[in-house]
């Protein structure tokens, strides 16, 4: 970090969390899953964490090429194509379209940005419905029970050796004889 501008460098007091994302996730053992998962992180919705992935459909043109090249032909012409991908994805969030229309008669004027607004507002409307069926799930179960899950799970996020409140219990078999 020294050697980076002062204005690049991260500050000391940076908490860095590991996690693994979605897609990866499953293909990692039950260690994995039950400490490193994306989805049971404090404050982490769901996210685009597998989004360098969706560049490989558009490199498969780039094999037929590349495996003809040397180590250093191909790098440089995976990262031209990729800073080219990143390149028009980063236009795309400052690319707006300007739609008019009515609601209980007045003129709404919205600007959606090709990439960046498009997700925004459809997160917008996915966080709505989940907090709907959170709240309709909990309202399942006693209000005690649903405090003390709370609690578990403000335990284990402040301390991560505690209990783990994702991690499933094993199933036990138990086995009946009749005489």
């Amino acid at each position: 970090m020294e050697e980076y501008p002062e204005y690049m460098q991260i500050p000391e007091t940076t908490q860095v969390d590991v996690a693994i994302p979605g897609w990866h996730i499953n293909g990692h053992g039950d260690t994995c899953r039950n400490n490193f998962n994306l989805s049971y992180m404090e404050g982490v919705g769901r996210t685009v964490g597998e989004d360098i992935e969706t560049t490989w459909a558009g490199t498969n043109p780039l094999a037929s090429s590349v495996r003809e090249m040397g180590p250093a032909a191909r790098h440089d012409t995976l990262n031209d194509h990729w800073n080219g991908w990143n390149f028009r994805k980063i236009v795309g969030f400052r690319t707006f379209s300007c739609r008019l229309f009515y609601i209980h008669h007045f003129l709404i004027i919205s600007f959606i940005g090709t990439l960046f607004m498009k997700r925004f507002l459809a997160a917008q409307k996915m966080s709505a419905i989940q907090i709907d069926v959170f709240n309709q799930l909990s309202a399942t179960f006693s209000a005690d029970t649903v405090k003390k899950w709370e609690k578990m799970v403000v335990t284990w996020n402040a301390n991560p050796k505690a209990p783990n409140p994702y991690k499933e219990p094993k199933s036990s078999e138990t086995s009946c004889r009749y005489t």
